[in-house]
């Protein structure tokens, strides 16, 4: 079953060409507790684009951040097209716990674009609580370069929680 789009949005991160660099986690955010999240996406996104990006996560990880699927009371995410404001590839919405951890993400892409892996690989970095990033190779960078990867500190900061 999907689960709806309405949902209870606490925050809107986006990334697009003029990005913020805050570098970390996401103000207010903390990552998910139940991992590896669960992708859940729309027909009309490129299944490729979809294992690219689970791939370039899980490969930097040492246990999955990201499985395919049907999603989960939480822990999931939903990918789809849909317009977005103009230089925008893509954002990611996030739900939170009382505790701050995100527990779903909803993640659009603009249909403009020929969406691959890189660019979603971004957006899933947002729903695990991750902030732009300064480092050109860094997949947090925004836009995010191809190729780029996570960082060791990115993994470091999911996997540690908040402070």
């Amino acid at each position: 079953m999907t689960p709806p789009r309405l949902l209870l949005v606490l925050a809107v991160v986006t990334a697009g060409c003029l990005g913020s660099y805050d570098e970390g986690l996401l103000d207010g955010y903390c990552p998910p507790e139940v991992l590896p999240m669960i992708i859940n996406a729309e027909d009309d996104v490129d299944p490729a684009a979809v294992t690219e990006a689970m791939e370039i996560w899980n490969k930097a990880a040492p246990s999955p951040f990201f499985a395919a699927g049907e999603p989960a009371a939480i822990g999931w995410v939903e990918v789809w097209h849909e317009e977005l404001p103009e230089n925008k590839l893509g954002d990611a919405q996030m739900a939170q716990d009382a505790d701050g951890a995100i527990i779903a993400c909803q993640v659009r892409l603009t249909p403009w674009w020929e969406a691959d892996g890189h660019t979603l690989a971004h957006e899933l970095g947002h729903c695990l609580g991750l902030a732009h990033d300064h480092t050109v190779d860094s997949i947090m960078h925004s836009p995010p370069a191809d190729p780029s990867w996570p960082l060791a500190a990115d993994i470091e900061r999911v996997i540690e929680g908040c402070p």
